[in-house]
């Protein structure tokens, strides 16, 4: 998956959160909606079948079929064009015998479901005695008996219609025995009501009416919550973007500040650390980091100058001395190289740990003997030893090399290998310049020590716990062995 920056995160996580919040909000509204339309189909239904279940009871407690087959009721009922089929049950209040009818509107049948035992048996009985008073002719009302006979031949007709349709229709039959409650049957797309009816032995009037209208309900409520949910979720999108951009503006801020080279870093250009929330505390978090770096990186730039043992400035540090002196026209700049007689002999005689501490002790004569501020001194390895200071004749830098090499002497430090003193002593070389800008300080650094070096070995030569110094213009060159008795 391709990286997404912080940004495009807090985006698409939040999106994805609105998303699910819209999703379940139009989820519950199209529930809520739908069960709001549904609740009114089923109040229109049972108010708009009030009268029938009103007349069905009535034939219910008479046990009465005739009326509620008349024309009249049955175009009431075809008038209802979202019925789509009635099934009646009960017992009647007089006979307590059943009463089951089955109405369909496509057809517009109704016929009695359900007949007693002896029903037709009764009928073909009632015929017979009938044909026989007809035949012999002993009643006179003959017009009577034909209107008997026929109304008993309607009712085996009847009869035989409504077993007919009781066998066609009988899975749509079995429907209503399970119906005792009011239910929506959304796959057939039609609303089961059962009423009870008013009669004193009970009954039930059960309907079903057609409800294909909620297709289209369905649809015009998800239409709506559709176009609602576009428009919560382009404005949250708008609005996730202002957001993310104020939240990532200040932290692409700070991260910017960061990615740059370190040497650029300013304390007073960190970003956002005046904001009070919490990228203000991570900025502020950030400069006390980068405050605590730069005086780490000042007391290790510090320590790297210094030469541990002594404290003295080291050659880095005599290098960024002399890189920065400051000189006039009528200054000249001196160098001082200073070595301890004979140490090697005093570490084999004394010890290592006396060595240093007398490396300790003669460092601190040295550079007690600097009395000015622009007078430095450096320990360059070993028993060797530098200063630097600017003079105006080489009448000063005598007397400051003397009073450095009397100093170290009258600490009076025990060197019996160093005869005739039998204390530590230091011999010094040194050399004096008039700088200028012509060549590089490094250059002219190594060049003013290698003379200084060259003066240090006359005067270990000329017998030590001495000083020999030369100045530019007068400097006569000489050949020097390449290793120097210290």
């Amino acid at each position: 998956m391709a990286y997404l920056d912080i940004k495009r995160r807090i985006i698409l996580y939040h999106f994805f959160l609105v998303l699910l919040l819209v999703g379940g909000i139009g989820y519950h509204q199209y529930k809520y909606q739908l069960q709001s339309h549904i609740n009114s189909a089923i109040q229109y239904h049972l108010a708009s079948s009030s009268s029938i279940v009103s007349k069905f009871s009535k034939a219910i407690s008479g046990s009465n079929y005739a009326n509620i087959q008349m024309p009249d009721f049955i175009t009431e009922l075809k008038r209802n064009k979202k019925l789509y089929a009635m099934h009646v049950v009960g017992n009647s209040d007089y006979t307590k015998q059943p009463f089951k009818v089955f109405y369909k509107q496509s057809s517009g049948d109704m016929w009695r479901e359900e007949y007693p035992q002896n029903y037709l048996y009764d009928i073909h009985s009632q015929l017979n005695k009938l044909q026989e008073l007809l035949l012999k002719k002993i009643n006179s009302d003959h017009i009577k008996i034909n209107f008997l006979i026929e109304r008993n031949q309607e009712k085996i007709q009847r009869y035989k219609k409504s077993i007919l349709l009781s066998k066609n229709n009988s899975k749509l039959i079995d429907s209503f025995k399970k119906l005792k409650v009011t239910f929506i049957n959304f796959k057939t797309k039609k609303l089961f009501i059962s009423i009870p009816a008013d009669n004193k032995n009970g009954g039930r009037v059960q309907l079903i009416f057609d409800i294909s209208e909620i297709e289209k309900i369905k649809l015009h409520i998800l239409e709506n919550i559709l176009y609602e949910s576009i428009f919560a979720l382009t404005l949250s999108l708008i609005i996730l973007t202002i957001l993310s951009r104020q939240i990532t503006s200040p932290i692409n801020k700070l991260s910017a500040y960061i990615s740059k080279n370190h040497k650029e870093h300013k304390l007073s250009d960190v970003p956002c650390i005046k904001r009070k929330d919490e990228i203000g505390n991570l900025a502020k978090m950030l400069y006390s980091l980068l405050e605590q770096t730069e005086n780490y990186e000042n007391r290790l730039e510090k320590l790297s100058r210094k030469d541990p043992l002594t404290g003295l400035g080291n050659r880095r540090e005599l290098e960024s001395v002399f890189s920065n002196i400051e000189h006039t026209e009528k200054t000249l700049t001196a160098i001082l190289y200073i070595d301890i007689d004979n140490f090697k002999k005093y570490n084999d005689h004394y010890g290592h740990n006396m060595g240093d501490l007398a490396l300790q002790k003669v460092a601190s004569s040295i550079e007690d003997s600097l009395q000015r501020k622009g007078d430095y001194a450096f320990r360059l390895g070993g028993e060797e030893f530098a200063v630097l200071f600017s003079v105006f004749n080489i009448e000063e830098m005598k007397n400051l090399g003397e009073r450095i090499r009397q100093n170290t002497q009258n600490l009076e430090i025990e060197h019996k290998l160093n005869p005739p003193q039998n204390v530590v002593t230091i011999s010094i070389g040194g050399y004096l310049k008039k700088l200028n800008s012509e060549k590089k300080a490094t250059k002219i650094l190594v060049e003013m020590l290698n003379y200084a070096d060259q003066n240090l070995y006359l005067a270990k030569k000329g017998g030590r716990n001495r000083i020999v110094i030369s100045q530019q213009e007068n400097y006569c060159k000489r050949s020097f062995p390449n290793v120097l008795p210290r």
